[in-house]
């Protein structure tokens, strides 16, 4: 269990990697946009005790920004990886090279292989699962 301060601590990196993204013209891949995401996945990778529902409101209006900027550079990273594989004469033999693929993959057996009933409640926020990490830009 993490002391407050490491709480605290998390918390403030969180906003800070949100404070620099939201500042941003855009959230297209390059090395800057790609560092922040890799940043912001390594942060929020180990887990942590910090229970959301307690948290302030501004703290809560930050992660719903977040999840959303989230959601806007993957739509950016799906767009430009549809225009990469779009280029070879047989796409689907080149889908691997998609930095989501594997995790679409899983998810798409979990919600095939559970009965609606049974299924998890997921939180499907538009980002990096901890198994992956923010693709580099290509």
């Amino acid at each position: 269990m993490e002391s407050l301060q490491e709480k605290i601590t998390l918390l403030k990196k969180v906003c800070e990697i949100y404070k620099q993204l939201s500042k941003l013209e855009t959230l297209k891949p390059c090395n800057h946009v790609d560092n922040l995401f890799t940043e912001l996945v390594h942060t929020c990778i180990p887990h942590s005790s910090i229970n959301i529902t307690t948290l302030p409101e501004s703290i809560h209006e930050i992660r719903i920004k977040l999840i959303r900027l989230c959601g806007e550079a993957e739509g950016h990273l799906e767009a430009r990886f549809s225009i990469i594989l779009g280029s070879f004469k047989n796409p689907l033999l080149h889908l691997t090279m998609f930095p989501y693929y594997s995790n679409y993959l899983k998810l798409n057996r979990l919600e095939y292989t559970s009965p609606p009933s049974t299924s998890p409640l997921l939180d499907l926020a538009p980002y990096p699962s901890p198994q992956s990490s923010w693709p580099l830009t290509i």
